[in-house]
């Protein structure tokens, strides 16, 4: 059985996740990507894009406005947002389809795969989705850890316990099971 670390790619992948903190949908996506990549840090890098406010975030991710989020996070006032920009990036890649995914997508969180820990639309290598799509894309990483279908790893089995006598007799005379 080949172990959980070569479940994922060869190669290091950096995966960018965005949203504002207030979305329960952000901090799940982003936390289970940040565990995976303490787990397997040679193969998973992850980088966090926070906004303080859902209308901060938004602004950025639809319009390019560049009020409201950290200054890494700022980008210009064109009217153009990350997503778009990604999006016409990727028109002319392997994953066209995950540009037309992407230029669709305007929930927290904007998940997606780059070349760099810039927040550079040139960068992006592969749109993933929002939560359920990260979510589903660690899964993919990591198959034998995604449910019960597939048995555990080796290191995951628990001993099987085993009951042991330990002269319990139901009908004593005594009226508690206590004894000091």
């Amino acid at each position: 059985m080949s172990s959980p670390s070569a479940a994922l790619s060869s190669t290091k992948s950096i995966i960018h996740v965005a949203g504002y903190s207030s979305c329960g949908f952000y901090r799940r996506a982003a936390s289970v990507v940040a565990s995976l990549s303490l787990l397997f840090p040679s193969k998973l890098q992850v980088v966090e894009h926070e906004f303080p406010s859902r209308e901060a975030y938004r602004e950025w991710l639809i319009h390019g406005g560049s009020n409201g989020g950290p200054p890494s996070l700022r980008g210009s006032s064109s009217g153009v947002g990350f997503r778009d920009h990604a999006a016409k990036l990727l028109e002319n890649t392997p994953t066209a389809s995950s540009g037309a995914k992407a230029k669709q997508h305007s929930s927290s969180p904007f998940c997606w795969l780059s070349s760099g820990t810039d927040l550079d639309p040139a960068a992006v290598t592969e749109f993933i989705g929002g939560c359920d799509d990260t979510l589903e894309w660690c899964r993919s990483r990591c198959p034998q850890l995604s449910g019960p279908s597939t048995p555990p790893p080796a290191f995951f089995a628990k001993p099987i316990a085993k009951m042991t006598p330990d002269d319990h007799a139901p009908n004593h005379p005594y009226d508690y099971d206590l004894l000091v």
